[in-house]
């Protein structure tokens, strides 16, 4: 079986696979959630001791204490819990951009691996490059190591059918990555 796709990778295809591939693991997201609650329960309670104790505020110094520890924390939370959801949208034109995304590619997969071919390259990947694969309803990526991977956004193929049976050889031929519990689109 050979599966034909082509097409042009978008901005947004750069997106939902930067997404995908900076999914952490829910280990990893407990873990930052409980550090932002932490932190929440931390103001919360300096709050309360102060107010229950009576402990005098130092003037001015107390003000700028609680200004910078409120900063602080303002910055634990956005690098904590948000930046990882956000760094896709950040990130995405300037990958796409400096990837040379944008230009027409084309290529066929079968039982072999796959082949890719662009305006200036054409090359051919046996499947037991790849060490693992995320899959979700808009993306696949394949890993060759650790940080590189490729990309093969849903919009490259003509219909569902060769979607299916693409995702299909996938799952047949490399193995899933199990530190990602979901799929996440």
């Amino acid at each position: 079986m050979t599966i034909q796709f082509g097409g042009t990778i978008t901005v947004q295809d750069v997106r939902r696979a930067l997404s995908l591939s900076g999914k952490a693991s829910v280990l990893i997201t407990a873990f930052r959630v409980a550090l932002a609650l932490g932190g929440t329960a931390l103001l919360a309670s300096s709050a309360i001791v102060a107010d229950t104790f009576g402990l005098p505020e130092s003037g001015a110094s107390g003000w700028r204490d609680l200004i910078l520890f409120l900063g602080s924390y303002s910055v634990l939370l956005f690098y904590a819990v948000l930046y990882p959801y956000l760094m896709p949208f950040l990130a995405a034109k300037r990958v796409w951009k400096r990837l040379g995304f944008g230009d027409e590619l084309t290529g066929t997969a079968s039982e072999d691996g796959l082949a890719i071919a662009g305006a200036d390259y054409a090359v051919d990947y046996k499947w037991q490059l790849y060490e693992r694969a995320r899959i979700s309803d808009s993306v696949v990526l394949l890993y060759a190591q650790k940080n590189l991977w490729t990309m093969f956004p849903r919009s490259l193929f003509a219909d569902d059918d060769d979607w299916q049976a693409f995702v299909g050889l996938v799952k047949a031929n490399v193995p899933p990555d199990r530190r990602v519990r979901r799929e996440w689109s």
